[in-house]
């Protein structure tokens, strides 16, 4: 297990509006595979590679998934959990 934290997490903000369900669903995808090129995560979607592409920006971004020195895409986690706790100022 993994747990992300220190001086190069995000906070909680980044990831609010920006882990789409659609991002959300290129990860399961990615673990496991190893290297794989955006073409062929684009094919395995069944989505345009442009926006597999723009989705892939933003999971990089905020350090779920990896680009490969030979630009594949790589997930390195096992399990993700993300977690949001609120409480109310009552």
């Amino acid at each position: 297990m993994v747990i992300w934290r220190g001086p190069d997490a995000l906070p909680p903000s980044a990831f609010s509006g920006r882990l789409t369900d659609r991002r959300w669903g290129i990860l399961p995808i990615l673990q496991g595979l190893g290297e794989v090129p955006v073409r062929e995560l684009a094919q395995r979607l069944e989505r345009d590679v442009k926006r597999v592409h723009q989705d892939v920006g933003v999971l990089v971004t905020l350090g779920l998934i990896e680009r490969t020195e030979r630009g594949g895409l790589l997930c390195s986690f096992d399990d993700i959990h993300v977690d949001r706790y609120l409480r109310g100022t009552t």
